[in-house]
């Protein structure tokens, strides 16, 4: 999946907030694809503040996150 683009302050936190992002869609009963974006919104979101759990999504920005369009494309 593509990604979003985002100002980095700090790497810490982006793949466990990935997965918690991605495991918390899963548990709400979503389709893969859907949590898969959470979970790429919640480790993107992280990486944006320093520390791992200053960014993490919170409830009420889920429809703010879910509605962005990913635009970060990856090449091997």
């Amino acid at each position: 999946m593509a990604g979003f683009a985002v100002k980095m302050a700090d790497q810490t936190g982006a793949g466990d907030g990935f997965g918690a992002g991605f495991i918390t869609g899963l548990t709400k009963g979503w389709e893969v694809e859907k949590s898969l974006k959470l979970g790429i919104a919640n480790g993107a979101s992280v990486v944006t503040k320093i520390g791992a759990k200053e960014g993490l999504i919170k409830e009420k920005e889920l429809d703010f996150w879910l509605s962005k369009t990913l635009t970060r494309h990856w090449e091997k």
